[in-house]
Formats: C-alpha cells, structure tokens, sequence
C-alpha cells in the first residue's frame, strides 16, 4: 500500500486494513505523508499493536504516531501497549474506538474518539498546528453535515427512518455504529443506535444482491457505502455501483431521493496513493448519479444519522 503514498513523519499501526487506508487518505489531505505503515492479521492485534509501536518509536524518520484498532484487542495487550506510549518522548495519537478516553489521556497520548479525527490529530502535531483546532474543525464539520440533512431529509416521509450500511471492513460498521450512538446521546433519542443494519462484503461483486435489496426497501431512508480502491484488491467500486444505481432507477421515478422508492446514497470514496485527476473524474461521476459524498467514513455515518434524526422522533 505504501509504495504509492507519500513519505512523511506520520508512522501508523493499526489492526485494520481499512482504518490504515482511511487515516492514510486523511493525512493526504492535509499533504502530510507516512513513514512506516504495520498492520495485523486476524490473530494477535493486540501483539501487533505494541510491536509496531516499539518499531515506531525507534524509528529517525517517524516523529508522530498513530494507534488504530477497533473492539477486539485484547485488553492485556492494550494495556502493555499504553504503558509503552509513556515511555516514549515522540507524540502518539490512539484510536481504539469504543474505548474510555481517560486510559488514553493517563498514559500520555491523545485520544481520537473515530479514525479520520486520528489523521487530522496526527496532521495538525506534524504541521504545527493548535490541536484545538481540530475540535472545532469536527465541529464545523458537524453543522455543515446538518446543514445538508436538512435539505435532504425533508424529501422523505416518517416511514422511512433505517440506515442500510455496505462495508468491506468490520472496523467501519463499527465506527459507523459508534458515530450513530454519540448523535442518540447527544438528541436523547436512542432509536438512532438501533436504525443501522451493517453488511460487510470484502468484495464489490458481492454488493448487488444487498444493495438492490436496500434500494427497494421502503424503510431504508439512507444507504451508507464505503467505496475504496485498493492496489491489492479487484473490482472497481464506483462502475459496480452506477450500474446497480442505473438497473434499478425508472424513467418515471424522477430524481434519486425525490421519489418514495428510492433511498438517499452517501458514501466515501478512497484510493490511498492514487491519482488525486482520477479520483476527482470518479467523483465527479457519483455526484452526476446523484450519490452524495462525504469525507470520511465517521462523517458519513453522522450525515445519515442527521438525515434520519428528525424522521425518527416521536409525534407525541
């Protein structure tokens, strides 16, 4: 994967292949590259957690760190690990989602509550940026998503209050469940924690049955999509949605999302070290089918959990 990003100070370890590939596009967008990328396997995350943090902080080209893993490290290994963030000098930033933030803090690294604020923690230490900035970036971020499911939440009726989510990690349905819990804390309403139904399928050829299945669904408001091109990975994410998009859209349905028989479509689009004229023909041809794109897979999930706040909340 690294052989087409961007070198820079950023080291990364993280139990995920998609967390890796969306802190890595992240970083790219405030132009910060990496250094040294380790990952894991099914087995042993918590292991590789502290392994490559210890080859990190012995690293001269690494002055930042990130720690990313999602629920299922192993408690002991975690830790070990922050234990080891405390005998480091170097900045580390940890995003072990779901987890209590206060352990984070204690060990004497910044705690990321989802992965794209990681990137932009680990951006603003290499930049030299103020870290308050980056909270209230999250922040503004947050207005401008409401700002958007304001419009497009008014297309709907009450019937239509699910979230459908299309995966090809497990680590972003999480982070996508995690998202729609805060927003339910946040609003007291906590039917948003129940309205995501996750499928994950690795694999683009595989999405066509789900998909048109959440298209005709009368109570899907929203489908969240993770599209992301991978030099390890086959299939061409965009071309196997438009297609899909095309077979089931009708001339007389009128304008995605406009028409009861069809939900909204927010989604992500990724492609870590790629062509930054490629990707933007790519988005712009979602945009041209009426998909609406949003920055990360954190941001899509508080969109569609905006979108169906409000279709959700009780008459009485």
């Amino acid at each position: 994967m690294l052989s087409t990003v961007p070198k820079g100070p950023v080291g990364i370890v993280a139990t995920s292949r998609a967390a890796a590939e969306e802190i890595i596009c992240m970083l790219a967008h405030d132009q910060v590259g990496v250094s040294h990328l380790f990952g894991a396997s099914s087995r042993g995350k918590g292991k590789a957690l502290s392994v490559g943090l210890q080859a990190l902080q012995a690293d001269p080209a690494t002055s930042v760190i990130i720690l990313a893993s999602g629920s299922q490290s192993s408690p002991v290994a975690v830790a070990q690990t922050l234990t080891r963030i405390g005998e480091s000098d170097k900045p580390t930033i940890v995003c072990l989602l779901g987890s209590d933030p206060r352990s984070i803090w204690q060990a004497g690294a910044i705690p990321a509550a989802r992965l794209d604020e990681a990137a932009m923690r680990a951006a603003a230490w290499a930049r030299g940026w103020d870290q308050a900035l980056i909270s209230s970036r999250l922040e503004d971020q947050d207005e401008q998503l409401g700002g958007m499911a304001r419009e497009l939440q008014s297309r709907f009726t009450p019937a239509r209050c699910r979230l459908y989510g299309l995966f090809t990690d497990e680590i972003l349905g999480y982070e996508a469940q995690l998202m729609l819990s805060d927003l339910a804390n946040k609003t007291g309403d906590t039917r948003l924690e129940s309205a995501l139904t996750v499928c994950v399928q690795p694999e683009f050829s595989l999405w066509l049955p789900n998909l048109h299945q959440a298209l005709a669904d009368p109570q899907v408001a929203v489908i969240l999509l993770d599209l992301v091109y991978s030099n390890d990975a086959t299939g061409d994410p965009v071309s196997v949605l438009l297609a899909a998009l095309d077979e089931s859209r009708r001339p007389e349905s009128g304008p995605p999302g406009e028409h009861p028989g069809e939900p909204w479509i927010v989604a992500r689009l990724t492609h870590p070290g790629g062509d930054p004229r490629a990707l933007a023909s790519e988005e712009a041809r979602l945009w041209d089918a009426d998909v609406i794109l949003a920055p990360s897979n954190a941001a899509v999930a508080r969109l569609a959990g905006m979108i169906v706040r409000e279709l959700c909340r009780p008459t009485s």
